[in-house]
């Protein structure tokens, strides 16, 4: 996929151009700069050529998680069912597994995601907020990808000075527009009450703002979502259900059950516990 930069009538011309660039890149610097980048473009356009969509599909996953998420260790983005729920098993159970969908799943997709799965409450699943996005078959994301790899490549294979420095600047122009398409903002789909079959369980779409990487997505969601006032409140209406049960007990059951509020932070049920009952003693 050609950029719109340039009319694709310029091809042939440019390809006949490109053999003048390898041969006498200096020469063809000194003549006419302007074309000179406009050759070192079109030869990462038909390098990127060579990049199918798979490979271009993993370097998106990547870029996502370390660029624009930043956490590797316990998220996973959403690349079909079997392999998402193996990644999501593979994760400690110890704090949130964070579950990032390229695309709107379907409410099937949803509760089947959670089933069978081992503190579940503690999986946050994040989808786009435009419901037309779907970011891992997106074709100018992709081609802004493969443009990304081979000006990479290309930029490490040439001893021309300029010519390396031009390469870096392309890649360095497709990995920010890259960022900014996935960062184009999520949903947090937070599970309104839950039952084993889609037609029982209901989700609510929480939207997330600007916050993009997990450190603000974990930290608008203790602000604006799970706050100590909501626990204090879901604790003091579900005390009758709790009596006899250990604080760890409690916190396991917080930790387990959809539909409850999603505890944050490790301590956020025991010291809801120890409020409520310094509330009773005064």
């Amino acid at each position: 996929m050609l950029d719109r930069r340039y009319n694709s009538t310029k091809t042939l011309d440019g390809v006949i151009d490109l053999e003048r660039l390898r041969s006498g890149p200096a020469d063809c610097i000194e003549r006419n700069p302007e074309r000179f980048f406009e050759l070192t473009y079109l030869s990462v356009e038909l390098d990127a050529l060579k990049y199918n969509d798979d490979i271009a599909q993993d370097r998106i996953k990547q870029i996502w998680l370390d660029d624009v998420f930043r956490e590797t260790h316990q998220s996973v983005i959403f690349h079909g069912m079997e392999e998402t729920r193996s990644a999501i098993q593979g994760f400690s159970t110890h704090g949130q597994r964070y579950v990032i969908s390229p695309l709107r799943l379907s409410q099937e997709e949803r509760v089947a995601l959670y089933q069978g799965l081992s503190f579940r409450n503690q999986v946050i699943l994040l989808e786009p907020r435009d419901k037309r996005v779907s970011h891992l078959t997106n074709p100018d994301l992709l081609a802004l990808v493969k443009r990304l790899k081979a000006a990479r490549q290309l930029a490490g294979s040439t001893s021309n000075t300029e010519r390396r420095v031009k390469f870096g600047k392309i890649e360095k122009d497709q990995l920010s527009q890259i960022q900014r398409t996935l960062k184009s903002g999520y949903v947090y789909v937070r599970i309104d009450s839950w039952g084993d079959q889609p037609s029982q369980a209901q989700f609510e779409e929480e939207s997330l703002g600007q916050a993009a990487s997990k450190d603000d997505i974990r930290n608008y969601l203790l602000s604006q979502v799970y706050t100590q006032s909501l626990f204090a409140e879901h604790l003091r209406g579900n005390l009758p259900n709790l009596f006899g049960r250990r604080v760890e007990q409690v916190d396991r059951a917080y930790r387990n059950t959809l539909g409850y509020p999603v505890p944050l932070t490790v301590s956020i049920v025991t010291d809801t516990l120890r409020n409520l009952k310094e509330e009773q003693r005064s």
